[in-house]
């Protein structure tokens, strides 16, 4: 108890006291510490929010005053420049070099089935703002599902001839080269998932912890979570919680030879892979 503390304290049996109580109230805490400075030693407090809120802080100072970043924008100054200008180059190059192969494949989804070449789903993007992301339609029209709260599964009826060549290979996502050239996304960073997409029987955003951090940098065609196998159906919280865990490290981690390096596993996981339909 505190009492006997005190007393080590006063009879110098003690160097230094840790303060660690995040839900002790202020009235206590200033008890505390007061009674403390009586003794000789080192009376220090770690400040409730690294109990609570992270494992992970950035110590900083505002004149004197340490402060504790608990988020920092990720992507910042001269690394955020770099990153757009490269997104953009990148896809204007995708979009040139691949046009014959766009072209092929409206063509062949105009012929396979009626309706229109694109469809256009409302995901969340970059600070949890809702953006309308470009993608070949790969479903008959009447079946098609905007909000995404239908997870699409292995043999799924609603997916038409093409559509299940164009996802297997991930064709039906290079529209979204758009979306990167007008800057709603990167080429590289965590996928964005459809506003009423569900895990189990809770959205998405609800059933993971810490969900909302993957937002803090615009939403990719691919991402790093896509290469370590989280590609395809998310059917479980478990796998659920490890993409989100892949989409933080990116995040925290990032660099262009980062993104460089997933994009050119992404090409050996569009090929191989098999959990993509």
């Amino acid at each position: 108890g505190f009492d006997e503390l005190l007393q080590l304290a006063q009879n110098d049996k003690l160097d230094q006291i840790i303060i660690a109580l995040p839900h002790v109230s202020q009235a206590r805490l200033d008890s505390i510490v007061y009674q403390l400075s009586a003794a000789a030693i080192d009376v220090c407090i770690m400040p409730r929010e690294l109990l609570e809120l992270r494992t992970a802080y950035r110590l900083s100072f505002v004149g004197s005053l340490p402060v504790y970043t608990v988020w920092q924008q990720p992507v910042r100054d001269l690394n955020g420049v770099v990153k757009e200008i490269q997104d953009r180059i990148l896809a204007f190059i995708g979009l040139l070099i691949l046009s014959p192969l766009l072209l092929l494949t409206a063509i062949a989804i105009k012929i396979d089935s009626p309706g229109p070449v694109l469809f256009v789903q409302r995901r969340f993007g970059f600070n949890n703002l809702e953006i309308g992301i470009y993608k070949f339609r790969s479903m008959r029209v009447d079946k098609q599902d905007t909000s995404g709260a239908e997870r699409t599964t292995k043999n799924d009826a609603r997916v038409t001839r093409v559509g299940r060549f164009i996802r297997r290979f991930s064709i039906d996502e290079l529209p979204q080269l758009y979306n990167v050239l007008i800057g709603e996304m990167s080429l590289v960073g965590p996928r964005p998932h459809a506003t009423e997409m569900r895990v189990g029987e809770k959205y998405y955003f609800d059933a993971v912890e810490g969900y909302a951090a993957r937002h803090r940098v615009k939403p990719g065609i691919t991402g790093l979570a896509q290469v370590r196998g989280l590609r395809g159906e998310i059917a479980t919280v478990e796998r659920a919680k490890r993409r989100v865990e892949y989409d933080v490290y990116y995040i925290e981690n990032w660099s262009v030879f980062f993104d460089l390096r997933i994009i050119l596993e992404t090409i050996d996981k569009v090929i191989w892979d098999r959990d993509a339909y």
